[in-house]
């Protein structure tokens, strides 16, 4: 290919890559993204004995979900993604899922979920998060169960205690934890990073550490895959993989 006509394609290229730039965050700002803000409010006299568990099934959305005085359900959505919520069977249900119809401005990325639960840090038994894509936040809560499976996006612990079990799963998505643990604490990730602080002392776990590409480190030092001498009892138990991504653990901080 000669200069001249690389230099037309590259020209072309470059002026699709800021059209599309100017229209996503300068033209759709000003006519308005078709975003709908809902704020459903739940008190706890009215729902604290019926109301123990959080099922999410999400196909486009961010959540976190957070301890507070009272529960409060906020979502900024657009209306293809608006998500769906009730209360059922001792579970707050948020479903979430694509229109069937197709948008342009799909492929351009302007359009989003974020949802944000607030609850009782102690009320919860179980939350039960599947999510296709979008990132997870889980903070301050303690609880008996907690599952995670996202496949594309981050998810993100912080101060949460699952009595029985605490379960993280990504297909693509790093996982970062700090100060959260339960009975046992599984934390998989196939492509992402696992990095997770823990407030007890190593020899308070019995550990099953595992890469298949990547480094592996304790409180800073390369450890490499490995697994700890069972306890008689074991007190608590954490399993950490990756196929691909490096393992980081720190105890006793």
């Amino acid at each position: 290919m000669d200069s001249k006509k690389y230099l037309r394609i590259l020209g072309i290229v470059t002026v699709l890559l800021v059209g599309v730039g100017i229209l996503r965050n300068i033209v759709l700002p000003l006519f308005g993204s078709g975003a709908v803000t809902a704020s459903v409010a739940f008190e706890p006299a009215e729902n604290d004995a019926d109301f123990q568990g959080i099922v999410a099934d999400l196909e486009t959305a961010s959540l976190t979900i957070q301890s507070g005085a009272e529960f409060q359900v906020l979502s900024d959505v657009y209306q293809m993604k608006e998500p769906v919520i009730a209360i059922r069977d001792g579970n707050l249900h948020i479903t979430q899922k694509e229109s069937n119809g197709w948008n342009f401005f799909n492929l351009i990325g302007t359009k989003k979920c974020d949802i944000s639960v607030t609850v009782p840090s102690d009320l919860l038994e179980r939350i039960d998060v599947t999510s296709n894509v979008g990132e997870i936040r889980v903070e301050g809560l303690s609880l008996d169960k907690l599952t995670v499976h996202s496949d594309v996006g981050e998810v993100t612990l912080r101060d949460v205690t699952a009595a029985s079990l605490l379960s993280v799963e990504t297909n693509v998505g790093s996982i970062s934890s700090q100060y959260a643990e339960g009975g046992d604490t599984v934390l998989r990730s196939d492509v992402g990073s696992i990095d997770a602080v823990f407030a007890g002392a190593e020899e308070d776990y019995r550990t099953d550490c595992t890469t298949d590409l990547g480094s592996v480190t304790v409180n800073g030092s390369n450890r490499g895959s490995f697994s700890s001498p069972a306890q008689t009892p074991p007190e608590k138990t954490i399993l950490a993989r990756t196929s691909v991504g490096s393992i980081s653990l720190t105890f006793g901080r």
